[in-house]
């Protein structure tokens, strides 16, 4: 799913994710990681690992032999704002050593907009 699509697709609208009957949040993870995957194609990029999880979204980029963890939560109530790229509302992203590194580098957030921007200037 290309970046145009989920912003078409998703961008404004608010998610209940503790609610049973309301699967919008599981169809939006599955439409955030088709994205993700698009986008580390488009840089030449590998995805590592994915994981969906109740209330976020994460796992591992590699390119150049440097590896990047990514955080995307998906909060209660929360109203989809692709632009946003604070710590609630936008993508953690930190250099790490591995997949068991749990501590990384520096914090740094992005929207789905500057992602991609982003994960190269990490992966130089």
């Amino acid at each position: 799913m290309t970046l145009n699509e989920l912003k078409n697709k998703w961008n404004g609208l608010t998610l209940n994710i503790y609610n049973k009957n309301d699967t919008l949040a599981s169809y939006y993870e599955k439409d955030v990681m088709l994205t993700f995957e698009e986008l580390v194609k488009e840089i030449d990029g590998k995805l590592i690992s994915f994981n969906m999880e109740a209330d976020n979204v994460n796992g591992y980029i590699e390119k150049n032999g440097k590896m990047v963890y990514f955080n995307y939560l998906v909060l209660d109530d929360m109203k989809i704002d692709l632009a946003a790229k604070s710590w609630n509302n936008g993508i953690l992203l930190r250099n790490v050593a591995d997949l068991n590194d749990g501590i990384g580098g520096p914090a740094n957030y992005a929207s789905f907009y500057n992602l991609k921007n982003k994960l190269v200037e990490l992966t130089r």
